[in-house]
């Protein structure tokens, strides 16, 4: 699955903080994710990549100095460009019960 319209964002009381855009390249290269990997989101500075064994995942870096997922309430919101209508799709998940 190409996640390079998919944007992830942190929502408390209806406002969208900390936006972070999935990257077109991992490691220079363009990527996919395939059914079985996962993708780690971290908050802090790193470099995204791919890491095969022992268990296929990509670490991907907001490159934020503090942490942003830690406030009752919170939700974690993917949204997923719809290429047809210009809309934006929402799926969001609450990350800790406020």
């Amino acid at each position: 699955m190409d996640l390079s319209t998919w944007v992830v964002t942190l929502r408390r009381k209806d406002a969208n903080l900390h936006v972070y855009n999935f990257p077109r390249y991992v490691q220079e290269s363009a990527w996919v994710l395939e059914p079985g990997e996962k993708i780690y989101l971290h908050t802090g500075v790193g470099n995204n990549q791919f890491l095969p064994a022992p268990e296929p995942h990509f670490n991907l870096y907001m490159n934020r100095r503090r942490f942003s997922w830690n406030h009752p309430g919170e939700m974690i919101c993917l949204y997923r460009r719809n290429t047809v209508t210009g809309n934006w799709d929402l799926r969001t998940h609450t990350l800790i019960p406020g």
